[in-house]
């Protein structure tokens, strides 16, 4: 097993165990976490890109308890999607409500789900040039 195939293992190991244990602690914040309709309140933009134009980012505020928390969305879309002053659906810890996310999957699974995906192809890689070392060496 040569340097590169090294490195290769290490590499999808890395990004595919990243991405397992924030997956891992989302998951148990997913679990405990409390609904609540929040509200658009502007939109935080990002350059996005050439052929889409700039991404709008939601700055969403909701009331728990009689206390208003705002948080910016981790990401964004088209800025039809989203309109200042309507509703969004949020999902918060309810004993630390300033962490909270957009109640939606790519929102709240997109960062963890493109770790493993940029580490699952290394790892299977690496670990098939790891198992032809060691079928290698049986014989």
């Amino acid at each position: 097993m040569d340097f590169d195939d090294r490195l290769t293992l290490l590499f999808g190991t890395l990004m595919t165990g990243a991405g397992l244990f924030l997956a891992v602690r989302t998951l148990a914040f997913v679990l405990r976490a409390q609904r609540a309709v929040g509200k658009v309140v502007r939109f935080a933009s990002s350059a996005g890109s050439a052929e889409r134009g700039p991404v709008a980012i939601p700055v969403v505020r909701f009331e728990v308890g009689g206390s208003s928390y705002t948080f910016q969305a981790l990401g964004g879309g088209a800025r039809d999607r989203y309109v200042v002053g309507g509703p969004i659906g949020v999902l918060y810890d309810p004993h630390n409500p300033r962490h909270a996310a957009v109640d939606s999957f790519l929102q709240i699974w997109m960062f963890e789900l493109g770790l493993i995906a940029i580490g699952i192809v290394p790892l299977g890689i690496g670990l098939s040039d790891l198992l032809h070392l060691i079928k290698g060496a049986t014989y």
